[in-house]
């Protein structure tokens, strides 16, 4: 196969759901940044370091 009909070619159905999530928590995360500052933001959408396990 191509490398641009490999890249260009349908979402499966469960890639489709994934990246249309992806996409709306992005749209809530620019939303926020603007609205409540970029920290606010990445807490909200990711969780705050103190809460997700990750620090």
């Amino acid at each position: 196969m191509a490398v641009a009909d490999f890249v260009l070619k349908q979402f499966r159905p469960k890639e489709a759901e994934e990246f249309a999530d992806t996409c709306a928590r992005a749209a809530e995360a620019a939303a926020l940044a603007v609205t409540r500052g970029v920290v606010f933001a990445r807490d909200h959408v990711n969780g705050s370091a103190g809460s997700n396990g990750k620090h």
